[in-house]
């Protein structure tokens, strides 16, 4: 049996219910390179939400991602036009997480009887405006 392998450092998932998966990681990428540690007074004026999803959940939604580069990686290194996966074991190990605050614009509005949401990554918009960017 052959053996592959591939490394994770610093995937990105979501730990919310409250916004949509799919918007949410629209958003991405993030420059985790220029994060900073957090303060309290980063959120002065701003509504802002901890994390709603368990951490084995937020595992899980990590895992699904992985998977989709794992099964690339399996089928690069099989080779040919086709390839049969019958069986595939994944092993995880030195797992962690980080909790991150992204900084994220939301708004709601109505139109045509329809309800629609946006989101603004808030790095880049203010880095169009002048200001650090992560």
């Amino acid at each position: 049996m052959e053996q592959g392998s591939n490394s994770f450092r610093d995937l990105e998932v979501s730990a919310t219910k409250v916004l949509p998966i799919n918007l949410l990681e629209s958003l991405s990428p993030w420059n985790l390179a220029k994060a900073i540690p957090f303060n309290p007074k980063y959120l002065l004026g701003f509504i802002s939400r901890e994390y709603t999803i368990a951490l084995q959940d937020g595992f899980n939604r990590a895992k699904r991602k992985m998977e989709i580069v794992i099964d690339r990686t399996v089928r690069r290194d099989i080779g040919g036009d086709h390839q049969r996966i019958e069986y595939r074991d994944t092993l995880y190990r030195d797992e962690e997480y980080k909790g991150v605050l992204f900084p994220i614009y939301r708004a709601e509005f109505r139109w045509k009887g329809e309800d629609y949401i946006y989101l603004i990554n808030g790095a880049i918009w203010a880095r169009g405006c002048g200001g650090e960017t992560i």
